[in-house]
Order: C-alpha cells, then sequence, then structure tokens
C-alpha cells in the first residue's frame, strides 16, 4: 500500500473532536516522520505541509495539507482548485 493510500484511507475515518483529532493527525505526521525530518534538518521554513495523492502533483486536486494559520493548526483538502478546511486543532 502507498503512502498516499494510506493517507486516504486515513482521511476517511476521522474521529471527532478536538483530542482525538490531534491524535490523529500526531498518526499522520509520524507516518511521514521521514518528510518532516528533511525539511526540518534543511532548516526550510514553512507553515504548510502537503500531502502529495499517489499519482498527483504538488498542488493538485484530492491532496491534503496541514496548514498552520495563526496558533491553530488546519487540515485542508484541494476541490476544484481551492483549498477546502476540513478540520482544525485550535490553540
Amino acid at each position: 500500500m502507498s503512502q498516499g493510500e494510506m493517507v486516504s484511507r486515513a482521511v476517511t475515518q476521522v474521529p471527532e473532536g478536538k483530542n482525538a483529532f490531534a491524535v490523529w493527525i500526531e498518526k499522520i505526521l509520524r507516518a511521514h516522520y521521514l518528510d518532516i525530518k528533511r525539511i526540518y534538518n534543511n532548516e526550510i521554513s514553512t507553515d504548510s505541509i502537503e500531502f502529495v495523492k499517489t499519482g498527483n502533483l504538488i498542488g493538485d486536486d484530492d491532496n491534503w495539507r496541514i496548514i498552520m494559520i495563526g496558533n491553530n493548526l488546519e487540515l485542508q483538502r484541494k476541490e476544484s482548485g481551492t483549498w477546502v478546511k476540513k478540520g482544525a486543532v485550535t490553540a
């Protein structure tokens, strides 16, 4: 199973509630630890991480991203060229 398929499967099972959502996000981030470690080690400053669906390119529809907006994190999905909020963790 590819990483894109794993993320897609996980996304369909988003738990309800602030704490459950935070745990779910942590599981996704741990699954992509090497990508995050590469960003950190290269000292790239970013306020978002995009999860690219298998067969897609960065910025394509059906990709997901976690973005920092102020002190909050939002989970967004690209639909018809627009990032749509699907969940949030507030500070």
